[in-house]
C-alpha cells in the first residue's frame, strides 16, 4: 500500500513546467532514402537520351514504406510532404533536400481515408497540383478531355470539380477548365491545315483528336 500511495503522489505532481507536446522525430534513415531517390530520379530524367515516351524501360521511381499499424507510416508520409514544401518545418531534424533536385511539388493522397479517391478524382488532383508550376500540359489536357467527353457526354469538367468539395484544397480548381480549353485551342491551331483552323477551334475535343491523327 505504501508503494501505491507513493505512485499516486508521483502522478499528482503538478509542475507547470512539464508539458506534453506532439513531436515527430528521428526517421532520418527513411528521409535520407527519400532524398537520395529524388536525386537519383532527377539525374535519370535529365540524362542524355531519356525519353519520357519510352514505356518499356524499367522505372525505379517508386518507394514503398511498409509495416504493422501504428509504427508511424502515416505520420512519416505527412512529415515528408511538409518537409518538401518547407524544410524549416522539420527544423534540424531532417536536412533540406539537395538543391540539385530543384523545385518539388508534393501531392499527398491518403487513399484509405479518401472515400472519393477514384480515378476521376486522382487525375484532376494531380493536374491541379501541377498547375502551380505554371507550365502548359497540352498532352495531359487533351487526353483527359478526350476521356471525359467519351465517358461523361454533356457534363462539363468544371461542374464536376465544383460539386466535389475534395478539390477545394487545390488553389487552381477554378482555372483548370480554362487551362484545358486553352490547351485544346493551341493544339487545334498547331495541327489544323491551312483553311481549317477556324473549323477546328471551338469544336469538341474529338474533332481536334481526329485532326491530330490526320496531321500525323
Amino acid at each position: 500500500m505504501g508503494v501505491l500511495r507513493d505512485l499516486r503522489a508521483l502522478f499528482r505532481f503538478n509542475d507547470r513546467e512539464l508539458k506534453a507536446v506532439d513531436v515527430f522525430a528521428d526517421r532520418r534513415d527513411e528521409w535520407a532514402t527519400v532524398a537520395a531517390s529524388l536525386v537519383g530520379h532527377t539525374r535519370w530524367v535529365q540524362r542524355p537520351g531519356f525519353d519520357v515516351e519510352d514505356l518499356e524501360t524499367a522505372r525505379r521511381n517508386a518507394l514503398v514504406f511498409y509495416g504493422v499499424g501504428g509504427i508511424g507510416k502515416f505520420t512519416f508520409s505527412r512529415g515528408v510532404t511538409e518537409h518538401l514544401v518547407d524544410s524549416s518545418v522539420r527544423g534540424g531534424d531532417w536536412p533540406p533536400l539537395d538543391a540539385e533536385v530543384g523545385r518539388v511539388l508534393p501531392v499527398r493522397i491518403d487513399l484509405p481515408n479518401e472515400s472519393e479517391a477514384d480515378f476521376e478524382t486522382l487525375m484532376p488532383a494531380l493536374r491541379l497540383a501541377a498547375s502551380e508550376l505554371g507550365e502548359p500540359m497540352p498532352a495531359f489536357d487533351l487526353a483527359f478531355q478526350w476521356y471525359w467527353e467519351r465517358n461523361h457526354p454533356g457534363k462539363p469538367v468544371e461542374e464536376y470539380l465544383r460539386r466535389r468539395t475534395w478539390f477545394s484544397r487545390f488553389p487552381g480548381t477554378r482555372s483548370l477548365s480554362g487551362q484545358m480549353q486553352s490547351a485544346l485551342s493551341e493544339v487545334a491551331q498547331a495541327v489544323a491545315l491551312p483553311g481549317t483552323a477556324g473549323a477546328v477551334i471551338g469544336q469538341t475535343v474529338g474533332v481536334v483528336v481526329r485532326a491530330l491523327r490526320e496531321h500525323r
